[in-house]
């Protein structure tokens, strides 16, 4: 079959994070690693914090996971400065400067963590004759635009849509409606391939798209099967030759 397109995800489908580039430390007795040391070590000198490590850290991953749930109930994305502005509330930081400062830390700091696998750029070239297309949930679409220009992603896509500057979140249809109202494109007539079984093999699957899964470890039954489940993305290439 020729597609239309081809949809990719972005992060853990064409870009990775390798944690080990993050800060080592401990929480609740275990090690994690974590940006939010640095954000704390800031935040010591700039805004006189006087809550222990632990309790920071603590309010950083409370913030997170009230954010996490109004998204999945609501559908919409918040931009990573809200959660950072909840976050300097929670701690009770007059300067309402710190929340920007925050985001900017952590951005920096999983910037640094990204990675382009080998051969994922390959893939992309050989698949030139298809428009390709970004669809990512990520909550700060300069940093994720950063990362497609610095590891030379850019150039081979046609559109980039990010939840950050769409409004609405994966698996929500409002998502896969704003891509396909700007392009143009037949949901069924494209491919979509994405490694996340919710936000991305059910979400484009309900939207109608034909979905490659990426995954070569999860037991999940996704509700809608995808077409093809596939471990590596340079499987791709094969599947379409």
């Amino acid at each position: 079959m020729k597609y239309q397109a081809i949809v990719f995800d972005l992060f853990n489908t064409l870009l990775h994070f390798d944690d080990r580039c993050l800060p080592l430390t401990e929480y609740q007795g275990k090690f994690i690693r974590t940006s939010m040391v640095e954000l704390y070590r800031q935040g010591q000198s700039r805004w006189n914090l006087d809550c222990s490590w632990q309790d920071f850290l603590e309010a950083f991953f409370e913030v997170s996971h009230q954010l996490r749930e109004i998204k999945v109930a609501q559908g919409r994305e918040y931009p990573s400065q809200r959660r950072f502005e909840m976050l300097r509330q929670h701690l009770g930081i007059e300067d309402e400067s710190a929340s920007q400062l925050m985001v900017e830390l952590h951005m920096e700091q999983m910037f640094r963590s990204m990675y382009l696998p080998d051969g994922n750029l390959e893939v992309l070239e050989t698949l030139g004759q298809y428009p390709k297309v970004l669809a990512s949930n990520f909550d700060h679409a300069p940093t994720a635009r950063r990362a497609l220009k610095a590891f030379g992603l850019d150039r081979h896509l046609d559109s980039v849509f990010i939840s950050d500057e769409v409004g609405w979140i994966k698996p929500w249809p409002q998502f896969f409606q704003a891509i396909l109202r700007q392009t143009g494109l037949e949901a069924a007539q494209c491919l979509y391939v994405g490694d996340d079984p919710q936000a991305d093999c059910e979400g484009a699957g309900r939207a109608g798209f034909q979905v490659i899964w990426l995954n070569s470890t999860s037991t999940y039954q996704p509700s809608v099967p995808p077409k093809k489940r596939i471990s590596r993305l340079a499987e791709l290439k094969d599947l379409l030759e």
